[in-house]
């Protein structure tokens, strides 16, 4: 028998025991989530975004949540997880939120004031000077009179009545000669033709059976008369009785119920003493 076995008279084994536990009776403890101050450049992912949005922490919550300025000019609350990103990664994310700027824009000579080819004038603009302006909503030069100035102490604003009608409130205007302001108002009267109220120069002549006035002759055209203008209007249908005769009938039957007469009477055809019935 070995050393170990029961009838030997060697040392016993011992029964298995549970299986090998640590002798430290203290819990794990995960390592701790950083937390960032205030003005810390970070990034972090949104649920509704798949891009990274950047910014900088504006304030730290008690309960471990941040409130981030974001680059584009926003602000998120409660963000639980950030990650910390340095002031170059800042940079160009702001720099992907700035509109495109072109060279030169397209408005630029309007908008300066001191741009040609409309330059403002050099001396002050008063109240009644004839002045040329650029209409927007024409795209022409226009011309008019200054009805009102009104200035904030670095900029100027002209009310101006346009030559033709209409009033424009315009940053810029340019001093012009009478001559000018005279050629762009003839200008404008050869080309619209004034609005007539009254009856037009065919009218007369538009109505085919109008009859003439009274004491009037009828206008002529050469050879052939004009038709004058008409005052009423004829409706065409079927001729009634005048009311007189249909009261003077009414009044013989009443006189002689009895007596009809014949039709050659009542047509004016027999004799007087027939009619009327004496011997």
């Amino acid at each position: 028998y070995g050393p170990n076995s029961p009838r030997g008279g060697g040392l016993r084994s011992e029964p298995p025991g549970p299986p090998h536990q640590s002798h430290d009776s203290s819990p794990s403890r995960s390592s701790p989530s950083r937390h960032y101050s205030a003005g810390c450049p970070v990034t972090f992912h949104t649920q509704r975004k798949r891009l990274q949005c950047f910014g900088r922490i504006r304030q730290v919550h008690p309960n471990g949540t941040y409130t981030v300025d974001l680059v584009d000019g926003t602000c998120k609350t409660g963000v639980e997880k950030v990650a910390k990103c340095s002031d170059d990664a800042l940079r160009e994310a702001r720099g992907w939120k700035r509109d495109m700027h072109t060279g030169r824009p397209a408005w630029l000579d309007y908008d300066t004031r001191n741009a040609r080819p409309f330059q403002a004038a050099s001396g002050p603009v008063s109240v009644g000077c004839h002045v040329s302006l650029f209409d927007h909503i024409g795209r022409t030069k226009a011309f008019g009179r200054v009805r009102n100035v009104a200035s904030d102490g670095t900029r100027n604003s002209y009310t101006v009545d346009l030559v033709g009608g209409g009033v424009r409130d315009v940053p810029v205007v340019v001093r012009c000669s009478g001559e000018e302001f005279a050629r762009a108002a003839a200008l404008e009267s050869e080309r619209h033709v004034p609005m007539r109220t009254g009856l037009g120069d065919w009218a007369e002549y538009a109505t085919r059976n109008a009859a003439a006035e009274a004491g009037a002759a009828a206008p002529t055209t050469g050879s052939a008369p004009v038709t004058p203008r008409l005052r009423g209007v004829v409706i065409a249908g079927t001729p009634h009785r005048q009311k007189n005769s249909v009261r003077l009938l009414l009044r013989d039957e009443k006189r002689d119920p009895g007596w009809q007469g014949s039709a050659g009477c009542q047509e004016g055809a027999a004799p007087a003493d027939l009619c009327t019935g004496r011997p």
